[in-house]
C-alpha cells in the first residue's frame, strides 16, 4: 500500500499501489495544491494562473495554485516510467520527497513574490509578520532539506557529487586549478588529498572513501606508482571500489608534464628554457624524482603546489586535451578519466 502526506503533513493517507499515473496526479494535486486568494500573492499581476474577479483589476478569485499544480503534474509525468519500476517502499520515499518539494515550491513562490511588488508586504501584513517573512528562507531551507532526505533514497532522483581523492597537495592544486579553467570539460569536481604514505600506513584512506560515499559522493581515486600498497584489488572485490574508479600514474603527477611545458613554466621563474630541456633529456638516476632531477639546473624551483598550479594553466592554455597528438599523454588520459566520470553525474 502506498502512502502520501495530507496537506499539513501531520498524517499519512493510504492510496492504492495500482493507482494510474493520471489518478495519482489528480490525487496529489487535490491534496497538496491549496486554494488560494491570488490577492495575497505578490505575483498576482503577472502570474498566468491568477484570475481577476468580476472584471476588476484589484480583486481576484480564489483558485487552486496553478504553480504548485503544474509542478506536481510535470514532475510526475517526467518520473512516470521510472516510478513504476520502484518498490512500494521506494515509491513512498519518492512521494514523501515530492510532498516537501511541492511545499517548497509554494512557499518560495510566495516568498519571492512578496518582494516583487513595492509596499505589498507592509500593506498585507503587520510589522511583526513582515519581519517574520525576512527569516522565512530558513523554513524553506528546512523543507527543501526534508525533501532531499527522501529523494536521495530513490535511484533516479538522487544526484551524486564527484569526489576525487588524490595522493598529495600538488595533485589537488592541479585539478582544482584546471577545473576552474575548464569547467565545461571537467565539470564540478571536489578534490581531497589522502596525504600519501602517511595515510596509507594508517589505512585512513578507506575511512575517507566510506565517509564521502555516505555523504552522497561518487568517489574516484588517483594513486602514484608507489601506491600499490594501498591494495586496491581487495577493496574492488569487497565492493568498496570499482576497477574504473581509480587512475594509477606510472610514476607521479610531475612525471606526466610535457617537457616543453615544464621548460616554459620554469622560464617564468627565471630559468633558461633550453637548459631545462637539455636537463630533461638526460636520464634520471634510479629513485630520483623529476622535481629533484631539475634542482641542479633550475634557477628556482617553486613549491610543488605552485608548480602544479602553473602547469595547470599551461595545460589549459595549450589545450592539450583537444589535441590529437596528445591523446597518448598520461596527463591527458588522467584528465579525460575525470571528465568521463563527471559526465555520468
Amino acid at each position: 500500500m502506498l502512502k502520501i502526506f495530507n496537506y499539513d503533513g501531520t498524517e499519512e493517507m493510504e492510496i492504492s499501489e495500482n493507482i494510474s499515473v493520471n489518478h495519482l496526479k489528480k490525487k496529489l494535486v487535490d491534496e497538496w495544491s491549496p486554494y488560494f486568494d491570488c490577492f495575497k500573492c505578490g505575483r498576482k499581476s503577472y502570474c498566468k494562473y491568477s484570475e481577476n474577479s468580476e472584471n476588476t483589476d484589484y480583486l481576484y478569485n480564489e483558485v487552486q495554485c496553478g504553480v504548485v499544480r503544474s509542478f506536481i503534474e510535470e514532475y510526475i509525468d517526467i518520473s512516470a516510467i521510472e516510478f513504476e519500476t520502484l518498490s512500494d517502499a521506494s515509491k513512498n520515499e519518492f512521494l514523501s520527497g515530492l510532498y516537501y518539494l511541492s511545499k517548497f515550491v509554494f512557499d518560495s513562490e510566495n516568498y519571492v513574490g512578496a518582494f516583487q511588488q513595492r509596499g505589498f508586504i507592509k500593506e498585507m501584513y503587520t510589522k511583526q509578520v513582515a519581519k517574520r517573512l525576512l527569516g522565512l528562507a530558513t523554513d524553506m531551507q528546512i523543507t527543501l532539506q526534508k525533501s532531499c532526505e527522501y529523494l536521495k533514497q530513490v535511484d533516479f532522483t538522487c544526484t551524486q557529487r564527484l569526489m576525487l581523492l588524490v595522493e598529495g597537495a600538488s595533485e589537488k592544486e592541479f585539478i582544482e586549478q584546471y577545473s576552474k579553467l575548464e569547467l565545461g570539460f571537467i565539470g564540478n569536481v571536489y578534490v581531497e588529498s589522502y596525504d600519501g604514505k602517511d595515510n596509507r600506513d594508517k589505512k585512513k584512506i578507506f575511512q575517507m572513501i566510506n565517509y564521502f560515499k555516505s555523504k552522497g559522493f561518487k568517489v574516484l581515486m588517483q594513486i602514484d606508482k608507489d601506491g600499490k600498497d594501498i591494495r586496491l584489488t581487495q577493496h574492488v572485490k569487497s565492493g568498496l571500489f570499482d576497477h574504473e574508479d581509480y587512475f594509477s600514474f606510472s610514476e607521479d603527477l610531475e612525471n606526466t608534464y610535457p617537457n616543453k611545458l615544464i621548460a616554459e613554466c620554469l622560464e617564468e621563474f627565471g630559468s633558461d628554457s633550453n637548459l631545462i630541456l637539455e636537463r630533461l633529456s638526460i636520464p634520471r638516476e634510479s629513485g630520483v624524482t623529476l622535481y629533484n632531477h631539475l634542482k641542479e639546473t633550475a634557477v628556482w624551483l617553486p613549491p610543488k603546489p605552485l608548480f602544479a598550479k602553473k602547469m595547470a594553466n599551461l595545460v589549459s592554455d595549450h589545450d592539450l586535451v583537444n589535441r590529437s597528438d596528445c591523446n597518448n599523454m598520461e596527463l591527458v588520459q588522467f584528465l579525460k578519466f575525470i571528465a568521463a566520470h563527471s559526465l555520468k553525474i
